[in-house]
């Protein structure tokens, strides 16, 4: 007799039988599909990896390559004579370093007075650039200190004032004649004004011959077309459409300044040094040197950009800008692969900058003449300073230029530019001998007047409106603007 199989073991050996096929399938198909996706991203370029260098790491340099000199720039660096300097054996003397002048003859003169400055007792001037432009007397302030036997460094305003006097010696040529000689743009307007009057002459009818027109009275008219036309030629040289401007906003009152100079007190201007290296001072632990506008930390005085020594007011430091640029990037990145994540703020970057900033960032670092996204040159400059090997010497910084800060006096720099120009003070460094046997400095200042001289300026223009004749109040209103 015989009995059917039972179904349940049957069915158990398809369910699994099933199981197994389903799962070789699967398993096979998510093979393939890798093997795709890997196929594929061989395929595109290879993204960075946190491997990979950052910009930031790559090497870097300033003041190593060699820029285009200065074609009027005759000296770069200069020493201070020895004998200028306040010592021990030398108590009378007394070296006084003074900020930004601008013109102002009357402030200068009540701060010597003050000081008791005594140059047959040994006392000695130094100027820190920009005694000119501004204010009302730039040629008093340099017959004094000519006179005095001052030394002083090259600002940017004297250096204006030496490019504009330049360009106004340049001969600019725009054509040729029929001859072939050079015609310049002077002449060519010349030569058209002319034209133009010579055919409103034609126009107008003949006059009868007067004999009776006296020797004398001729001789005046004459006199008085002379003057004429010697203002009219004066008026051009005021123009700045005649030549092309060397500056963005027209160097008119540069070219004002240079016509008011004698020729000795621009060739001394030309002769300034951009850095004045005074020497050690006992007082300072250290040498002091006296720029117009700052220097870059960790570069030597040879390695100083003059453009820089002359306008910087802060430093920017590239490393840290590209850190600072990838941190965004990333932030961003991050944003646009995740929906919930916030928008990327200040902070954020802020923080993120500084977790991917590293000790040697700021170890380059680039002048600007900019004060918004700049750091503070002085700043890194003491820090600089104090972080050098215990043997190894300092050097402390007298400046001026940055008149917006103000007196600013730290450790290793001494910013002096008050802003006397604008009403505020004219302010000095003064190195003398102590009581003791030592050298000490200090830091005096006089109060200025920033309508100095303005009185003058109107007396002269009323002057000059009563001889011409010709100028409308509006005219004369605007120039006193």
């Amino acid at each position: 007799m015989s009995f059917p199989a039972p179904t349940r073991p049957r069915r158990g050996v398809v369910c699994v039988a099933a199981f197994f096929i389903l799962t070789t399938i699967f398993l096979a198909a998510a093979r393939l599909a890798s093997l795709d996706l890997t196929s594929a991203i061989r395929r595109r370029p290879a993204a960075k990896t946190a491997s990979e260098p950052s910009p930031a790491d790559a090497p870097m340099s300033y003041g190593e390559t060699a820029r285009p000199g200065f074609t009027d720039l005759f000296v770069h660096i200069a020493t201070l004579p020895e004998r200028h300097l306040p010592s021990r054996e030398n108590p009378s003397r007394r070296l006084i370093v003074v900020g930004d002048v601008h013109g102002m003859r009357v402030s200068l003169d009540r701060l010597l007075e003050e000081l008791h400055f005594d140059k047959s007792r040994g006392d000695h001037l130094v100027f820190a650039g920009d005694m000119v432009n501004k204010g009302p007397d730039s040629r008093g302030v340099l017959d004094l200190a000519m006179r005095l036997g001052a030394s002083a460094v090259r600002g940017n305003h004297e250096d204006r004032v030496l490019l504009a006097h330049q360009n106004m010696k340049t001969t600019y040529v725009t054509d040729s004649d029929a001859h072939g000689n050079p015609v310049t743009k002077r002449e060519e307007e010349e030569g058209q004004a002319k034209a133009e009057e010579n055919k409103e002459e034609d126009k107008k009818p003949a006059e009868p011959p007067t004999d009776n027109v006296s020797p004398e009275a001729e001789g005046q008219g004459e006199e008085g077309e002379d003057e004429d036309e010697d203002e009219a030629s004066l008026e051009k040289t005021e123009q700045d459409d005649l030549e092309p401007s060397i500056f963005p906003h027209g160097d008119s009152k540069e070219r004002a300044t240079a016509r008011s100079l004698t020729r000795k007190q621009l060739k001394w201007l030309s002769t300034l040094p951009v850095i004045l290296d005074v020497g050690a001072v006992e007082s300072i632990g250290g040498n002091l040197v006296v720029v117009h506008a700052g220097l870059v930390p960790g570069l030597s005085l040879k390695h100083q950009d003059p453009w820089a020594v002359m306008n910087m007011r802060g430093l920017v430091y590239p490393r840290e800008e590209l850190r600072r640029q990838e941190a965004h990037r990333a932030l961003e990145d991050y944003r646009r692969t995740h929906t919930a994540a916030p928008g990327v703020t200040e902070t954020m970057i802020q923080r993120e900058h500084e977790r991917r900033r590293k000790p040697h960032d700021r170890k380059i670092a680039i002048p600007t003449d900019r004060r918004d996204g700049s750091s503070s040159w002085p700043k890194a400059w003491n820090a600089h300073q104090k972080a050098l090997p215990e043997k190894e010497p300092r050097t402390a910084v007298a400046y001026g230029h940055d008149s917006k800060r103000g007196l600013q006096i730290d450790k290793f720099t001494f910013g002096l530019d008050s802003g006397c120009v604008n009403g505020g003070e004219l302010t000095a460094l003064v190195i003398e001998a102590s009581a003791d046997g030592g050298v000490t400095h200090a830091v005096k200042s006089t109060e200025c007047n920033k309508d100095e001289g303005r009185k003058d300026k109107k007396r002269n223009k009323k002057h000059k409106k009563s001889k011409k004749g010709k100028k409308s109040s509006e005219e004369v209103d605007e120039a006193e603007s």
